[in-house]
Order: structure tokens, then sequence, then C-alpha cells
């Protein structure tokens, strides 16, 4: 029978139910009854393997789970006398609080469990004949433990140890290799949560970070290699990387530095250009040299106001709208403007923004055309430059709308 010598660790070791003691006595129909059960037709080796006792409740293996749920539905037909049996996902729902809970590691030594924890209340936990585990779980949504052995499952996914950057994990996809650190992985999840499209197509992202793995291994598939004129808003920092690669994806880019390591994930698109924006802002803000672009001057101290500007005697302030839609509307463009160099920065776009402004003209209401005219509240003035339209309100310029 196998000892639980060889499941202990230096720092964690479970312990178990003395043999002198006599068995607990729970109420009738609750959980430990249930358990106290199951156990009698458990071998050894499966309690050892699947369960462990916590203060919190109980942590149950994922291979063991469905195992678990069958056994309670059983159990539960007969201590209530009903003549149905409870489905799976009621009995997941009280078992673990949704249909699909939350993974959870538990470390013991050079032992990597994954599992659920179903938290429900014992009054004598110390009495059941289950391991007892001193540890606390840790979460599997932000942290993706190299010994999962999901990822001993996963084709074409492992982990590896570089040497100059530690843990990485490698993706297989097609005939590239790409690396990618844990702490970048953990980005890219967090860009899939705040992403509606793509969270749609990888909702099981939100469950355990290991499920970003195969999300990425898919969007790199069908990602492609950025050559020719294409003109591209990047990061900053890599503004004079000769180094720089981009993979994009509709308007997910990944910054390639090396042959395969990811290095920078950004997407352009909704919520997550907004926090691109936020970022790159803040960065120009800090920069002495970068708080006065052009003839526009950003606004270091927070408020409603991203910058102001002077056009032919009027100093308007400009909103963080405008920043925005001005971006939307460059991604947007089949050409970009001659202004732009291939790689250009929120700094570059900025700089363009502030040329525009000053060199457009202000319009009548009658030369507004009829789809920006459906736009305005009825008091704004606009100015018109090229394509674009600024709409301002009072001393405000709100937006920027292509024609």
């Amino acid at each position: 029978m196998p000892s639980l010598d060889c499941f202990m660790s230096d720092t964690q070791e479970p312990s178990t139910q003395s043999e002198s003691r006599p068995p607990a006595q729970p109420a009738v129909g609750s959980f430990e009854t249930f358990l106290l059960e199951l156990t009698k037709h458990l071998g050894r080796e499966q309690i050892l393997s699947n369960l462990r006792v916590l203060t919190k409740g109980l942590f149950v293996s994922e291979p063991f789970a469905q195992t678990l749920v069958a056994k309670y539905q059983e159990w539960h037909k007969t201590v209530t006398g009903s003549f149905s049996q409870q489905s799976d996902e009621r009995a997941r729902k009280h078992l673990f609080g949704q249909e699909d809970p939350k993974v959870y590691y538990l470390i013991e030594g050079k032992q990597c469990l994954t599992g659920f924890l179903a938290a429900l209340p014992f009054a004598q936990p110390d009495r059941l004949p289950i391991p007892h585990y001193p540890g606390s779980l840790i979460d599997a949504a932000t942290q993706l433990h190299p010994k999962d052995p999901f990822l001993q499952s996963a084709a074409g996914i492992k982990a590896v140890t570089d040497l100059a950057k530690g843990l990485q994990f490698s993706l297989q996809v097609k005939r590239w290799e790409y690396r990618i650190s844990p702490e970048l992985l953990q980005r890219f999840s967090e860009m899939v949560i705040q992403s509606r499209r793509l969270n749609r197509e990888f909702d099981q992202v939100q469950r355990g970070l290991r499920y970003a793995l195969p999300a990425l291994s898919t969007v790199l598939s069908r990602a492609r290699l950025l050559r020719g004129k294409k003109k591209t808003l990047i990061p900053s920092k890599f503004r004079r990387d000769p180094k720089l690669k981009l993979v994009r994806f509709k308007r997910l880019y990944f910054v390639l530095l090396d042959e395969n390591r990811i290095d920078h994930i950004y997407e352009l698109r909704a919520r997550n250009l907004v926090i691109f924006l936020r970022q790159e802002l803040d960065l120009l803000k800090r920069d002495k040299h970068s708080q006065r672009i052009g003839g526009l001057s950003l606004a270091i101290k927070p408020g409603p106001s991203a910058g102001f500007i002077s056009i032919k005697g009027h100093k308007l302030r400009i909103s963080r709208r405008v920043f925005s839609r001005f971006l939307e509307g460059l991604l947007r463009l089949r050409e970009s403007p001659a202004e732009l160099p291939s790689h250009y920065t929120l700094r570059d776009a900025i700089k363009l923004l502030a040329q525009l402004l000053q060199q457009g003209t202000w319009i009548p209401k009658r030369e507004i055309p009829q789809r920006i005219f459906e736009k305005l509240a009825g008091h704004e003035t606009l100015i018109q430059s090229g394509q674009w339209y600024f709409i301002i309100s009072g001393e405000i310029i709100e937006s920027a709308l292509l024609a």
C-alpha cells in the first residue's frame, strides 16, 4: 500500500487521521458524511493522488472531479429519497460554486496537482481519512506552473528554461517556434479578456492562464509578418530598434526581438487602444522634450483635458477623446499620411494632429456635410483640415472625425 511519505514536501507535509481516533460523527446529510462514505470505496492511492482537506474546504484534482460529481449525485439521491438524480450542472454548482470552476494549483514538494476547490464547511476536518494540506492554493487564473499537467498534453506547447531569460513558454506554430515569458503571457491573457472579439472566441482564458497558451498559438497561426510600406503605429520604446519585427493579426500586434522571442503585445482596438494611448501619453508627459509637440502642449496634471493648442489666436483645450478618435481614424485610412514614418509613434501622430489643427479653417454650418452634421448637438463649431473635421464646443476640441 502506498505510503504518504512519497507525497510529502520538505515544507508542506499532509497529515492523515490517526488510527487511534474514533470515526467522526458529522450531521446526517452533511458534506462530511458524503466524504466518509466516499472514502470507504476508494483506495489509498486514489485518495493521495486526488484529494486534500484545507481549512477552506476540499481540494479535488481535475482528473477526479467528474468521479466526485457522479458519486455525489448517487449519494444525494439516496439521502434525499429522490426518484431522480441531480443534473451534472447542479451537482457541480453545489460542490464547486459554479459549473466551470476556477482552477488551482496545489504544490507539495516537486509534485504539482491541478484541481478545484469545494468550499464547503467541515465540522471536524481532522477526522476525515484524507490528507490535510496546511498551505495555500495558487490561483491558476493569474499564474502558470511549469509542471502543470496541461502542458504535458498540449500539442506544440512546453515550458523551457532559458539561461538568460529564465522560464519561457515555447509554442510551435506551423514551422515557427515562438517563446514568451510568463509576464507577457499574463498581459496577453488580460488583453483577450478586455477584447470583446477575442474573449468571445477564447472564453476559456478567463478560467486560467494555461488556456492563454492555445489561444495564443491559434492567434499566431493566423498572424502575418508585416512587410513592405504599410505604416504602423508602434510603442515609442521600439522607435529606434533596428531588429524590430512585427507580426499582426487584425489589430493585435506582436513585437519580435531576436528570431522568435515575443517581446511586447499590444492591440489597437476599442478598450485596448485606450490602454495603449494612456500608457504612451504617460511616457510623453514624463519626457520634458515631449511635453510640447509642434504647437500642442500636453496637459501634465490630471484632468479632463489632454492638451492645449492655439489656433489663430484662440487658445483651445483638447479632450482625450480627440487623441483616441484621431488614432482610430489613422488606423482606418487605406493610405497613411506622408508625414508619418513607416513605424510611427504617438508622438508622431500628435505632431500631425497639431499640424492639421493649425492649418485648418473654421467652416460655417451650411458647409458641414450631412453625415457630420447629424453627430452635432447644435451648438458646436467645426474646423476642417483636409479630410478631417474637428468638433469644438466653447473652448474645448471635443472630437475628431474623418469625412
